[in-house]
Formats: C-alpha cells, sequence, structure tokens
C-alpha cells in the first residue's frame, strides 16, 4: 500500500524527492511564496495552500478547506527544523508514527536541550533565559553569545564581547524586548559532527571541523569545513561517538538524522554546544555521497516512512586515503551582471558538486547575515585535509573573480 505522507513545508526540494523515489504519495503544505513551485513539482501528489507551514492550526485549517483531514495520512513529515514542533503536534493529534513533541522540543528549544544534555552529565555551554537585553549579564573579563530560544543558521545570534558591544545591540529596538538564550562564550574549534541514528543506535558518524567557527561569518568569514578521516583521528572519533550516543538517548532522539556542534579544547575533550534532527546544511551532503556513499536526504526519508537503513550495522564503508570538504561561496555587493555556471565551477581543482544560486539582475546575497546565506556552494575532494583545504579556498577566491556586478554608481 502506498504510504500516503503529509509533508509541512517546500524545502528542502531533495527531501521531496527523496519521499517520492521511496514511494510515498506526497501532499505539501505549502505557503502561498512557494505554490507555483510546489505545483509544478513532478515529487507531489497533492499542494495544499496554508497561512504557515510552521503553523499546527493554520495546516489543520488548510487540509479541511482543501478537502482533506489528518485522518488522509500515514505519516505527518518536517520540512526543516522550523516545523518539527508542528509535525510531531499533528502526529501526536493523529496518532501516526514518528517523533513526539517532547523529542521534537528537545532538538528545537536550545534551553531545554542543553538542560537535558547537562542532566545527562555532559559538558555542555552554560546558558539562562532572559526576557530582555536588559537583563543580560556580562561576566566578569569574560564575553556572552546571545541567541534566539529556537532559532536556526546563525540568524540573530551575537557574539558580545563587552559592555559596549551589549549597549549597541540594546540600541535596536526590534531586539531589545525578547527572550533570548544567553549562553558562556566558549573557546576552542568548533567542530561539527553529523550522521544517521536508527533504533536508537548510531549508524554513521562524521567529525568536520570548520576552517574558522561558524559564528566568524558575521565578520565576512569563509564558511567551510574539512570532513577529519576517522582513521587519521580514532581518539577524536572515540570521543565523538561516546558524546553523541549520549546526546541521543538524552534527547530521545532514536531515529533519524542529525547536525551537532561541538567545540574541541586543547586537552582533546568535546563540549556539547547544540544538535539538530536535520539534515546538515551547506555541503554536507555532498561530502557524505561522495566520501562514504551515504544519501543523508534518503536515509531521513527511510526514518521518516519507517523503512530501514541502507547503511549496514557496521557503518559505511570509509575510503583507505581521502577525504572532503565544502564551502559557501560569494561574490561582492551589488545586481548580478555576469555569473559563472555551475559548469564551470566544476571545473575547478578537486571540485565534484556544485551550486550556483546567483541570478542575473538580482542583487548578491550578503553571507555575513546568516550561515545559510550564500552565492553558492562547492564539494571538494583531495587526498587529505591539507588538500582540501588548499582546494576550498582555492574555488572561493576563483569564484567571486568570476561574477560581475553593478557598481553603487550604476546602481543610483
Amino acid at each position: 500500500m502506498t504510504l500516503r505522507v503529509l509533508h509541512l513545508g517546500w524545502k528542502p526540494i531533495a527531501d521531496l524527492r527523496a519521499l517520492h523515489a521511496l514511494g510515498a504519495a506526497v501532499t505539501c503544505a505549502a505557503v502561498p511564496a512557494d505554490l507555483a513551485a510546489a505545483r509544478e513539482s513532478p515529487w507531489l501528489h497533492d499542494v495544499v495552500p496554508v497561512a504557515d507551514a510552521r503553523s499546527a492550526e493554520a495546516v489543520l485549517a488548510g487540509l479541511v478547506r482543501h478537502g482533506l483531514d489528518l485522518s488522509d495520512f500515514d505519516v505527518v513529515s518536517p520540512a526543516n527544523e522550523l516545523e518539527i514542533i508542528p509535525a510531531s503536534l499533528l502526529r501526536t493529534i493523529n496518532d501516526t508514527p514518528g517523533i513526539g513533541y517532547r523529542t521534537a522540543l528537545g532538538l528545537r528549544d536550545k534551553f531545554v536541550q542543553k538542560q537535558l544534555i547537562r542532566q545527562a552529565g555532559l559538558p555542555v555551554t552554560d546558558c539562562t533565559v532572559v526576557g530582555s537585553l536588559d537583563d543580560v549579564e556580562l561576566p566578569v573579563g569574560g564575553k556572552v553569545v546571545i541567541k534566539p530560544l529556537a532559532g536556526l543558521a546563525t540568524i540573530d545570534t551575537h557574539v558580545v564581547p563587552d559592555p559596549v558591544g551589549l549597549a549597541a545591540l540594546r540600541e535596536d529596538a526590534a531586539l531589545r524586548n525578547r527572550l533570548w538564550l544567553v549562553e558562556q562564550f566558549v573557546e576552542g574549534r568548533e567542530l561539527h559532527l553529523d550522521g544517521v541514528v536508527r533504533g536508537g543506535r548510531l549508524r554513521a558518524l562524521t567529525v568536520s571541523r570548520y576552517l574558522n567557527n561558524s559564528i566568524t561569518i558575521k565578520a565576512g568569514i569563509e564558511y567551510a569545513s574539512v570532513l577529519l578521516h576517522r582513521v587519521r583521528h580514532p581518539e577524536l572519533y572515540e570521543r565523538a561517538t561516546e558524546l553523541m550516543v549520549a546526546a541521543l538517548t538524552a534527547l530521545h532522539y532514536t531515529d533519524g538524522v542529525f547536525h551537532t556542534e561541538v567545540f574541541l579544547q586543547p586537552a582533546g575533550s568535546l563540549v556539547f554546544s547544540e544538535l539538530g534532527g536535520r539534515v546538515g546544511g551547506g555541503g554536507i551532503p555532498g561530502v557524505f555521497k561522495n566520501l562514504l556513499g551515504v544519501d543523508l536526504h534518503q536515509e531521513w526519508a527511510r526514518s521518516v516512512m519507517g523503512l530501514d537503513s541502507v547503511i549496514g550495522e557496521d557503518g559505511p564503508a570509509w575510503p583507505a586515503t581521502g577525504t572532503a570538504g565544502w564551502i559557501h561561496l560569494k561574490a561582492a555587493p551589488g545586481r548580478v551582471l555576469v555569473t559563472p555556471a555551475v559548469e564551470e565551477v566544476l571545473q575547478q581543482a578537486g571540485v565534484v558538486e556544485a551550486e550556483v544560486r546567483l541570478v542575473v539582475g538580482e542583487p548578491t546575497p550578503d553571507v555575513t547575515v546568516h550561515s545559510a546565506a550564500r552565492a553558492g556552494c562547492a564539494v571538494v575532494i583531495g587526498e587529505d585535509e591539507t588538500e582540501v583545504e588548499r582546494r576550498l579556498l582555492a574555488v572561493s577566491r576563483w569564484f567571486p573573480a568570476q561574477v560581475t556586478v553593478t557598481s553603487g554608481a550604476e546602481e543610483d
């Protein structure tokens, strides 16, 4: 029997494609801005217009207007992090399989998440919740990170180094009176851990090193990472495995994919930062596919549909040598006049996957706003971490030189 899936939201399209490829009849609850694209999609059985795919109320109302009911579906799946909780609530109403609202809350609300992680005895960044920036207190001689309780992609995330920086942030009326998570600033190299968990057991795990800690994108620094080969870093992988097993257990997240960020301390220990129950962004899926032969979007779809993972009990086969990485590409500000084609990016040394988001006549994205903003992306392979990093930086220098944009005077 065909599995009927209600999918909240339109993107990422790769998830919809994976559900369809596995035989699901997918109905997409899409907001007005996405309706045209969704209705043209070959991967959808039906499209339901909704005011907000992140609202259980709006989705329920949209279904009724469309002549449907929750009982018409076997599975409710979220498009991304922001739809995880409403999807869990709709599952509860409909009594369909999938993660419950308590697990969903632990995956979304960073204070709840860190509280559960701390209760499990894992090292985690200290944090508190404030109702206004006026309530933020800086540690003596230290700095803090201020972020939304349930944000994503470093949106509205700020490092506050001193009282002057805090005063400047308080001047923004749009930010002043909101609930904020205030975290202790943790020194150390930022890593991201990505993988698959099924039945509470890790099926795949990779450890990658950001070239620069992700918060530095606010200063225009490259957003990129290199995968660390497990043969060259056995002790790090042992610690990462222990941390992930304990963290996933603490959050009761037993089936799905994950993207986790941690801080590597000088002595080699790992401090937990945050975990998302989703496929990692940027070129992470490309790294998995090209190095390990694992399709993370398909693994996500299989967990949603209750199908077995295609990854063996011993995990994916790693190559004896070689590794991979990814980098977000950027371009000078202005409206695009000329942009390189994807095929041109693929001709650069080591590039095996590429994306170009620039559109002639449209403005280039401001990559300092959040970590999902980019002009494009490249996935690179190489013999070792040094070669991959060199190739990543080479393509990041090459790309903006191929983009022609209007000058400020031409804009006027």
